[in-house]
């Protein structure tokens, strides 16, 4: 039996392409609320993947240019210029550094209703030295501007 990803490129940290594992992908798959409309995928491609395959309408923007999504823009997210439509979710697994994440989640954000969700990875305390102390920071942030709830997946 031949995998699902036998035509995806091998992932390597250093072209920025990480995967989710399989338990990872369905447990963030059941976060998002059951909609008629599209799911934005901002740098996940293994959930979009997932999605796609429940018959989920979703958008993938991932600068990796193979990633087995019907419905896919290979473009760095936060790109200016780009109109991708409004959606009632997103999905975001951003670099986990502090400038890069608040870029990316502003960006996404343009593209989410107002009452929509957006879901976000964010990196765990034992990340780097100061990362507990970032991740407030970054919450704090987006508490300024939205409702959050936090959720762990381990």
């Amino acid at each position: 039996m031949q995998s699902e990803h036998a035509s995806l490129p091998e992932p390597h940290p250093l072209d920025y392409d990480w995967r989710y594992t399989a338990a990872t992908t369905s447990a963030l798959c059941d976060l998002l609320p059951e909609q008629n409309g599209q799911v934005l995928a901002i740098g996940a491609p293994s959930v979009a993947r997932s999605l796609e395959g429940l018959g989920i309408s979703v958008t993938l923007v991932d600068r990796q240019p193979i990633q087995g999504v019907r419905n896919h823009w290979a473009i760095e997210p936060g790109s200016e210029g780009i109109v991708l439509g409004q959606y009632l979710s997103a999905i975001v697994d951003p670099p986990w550094y502090s400038l890069e994440m608040r870029r990316w989640l502003a960006w996404t954000a343009r593209f989410v209703s107002m009452d929509g969700i957006i879901i976000v990875s964010l990196w765990p305390n034992t990340t780097r030295p100061g990362a507990a102390e970032e991740a407030e920071h970054m919450l704090k942030w987006v508490r300024s501007w939205a409702e959050v709830q936090t959720l762990s997946l381990v």
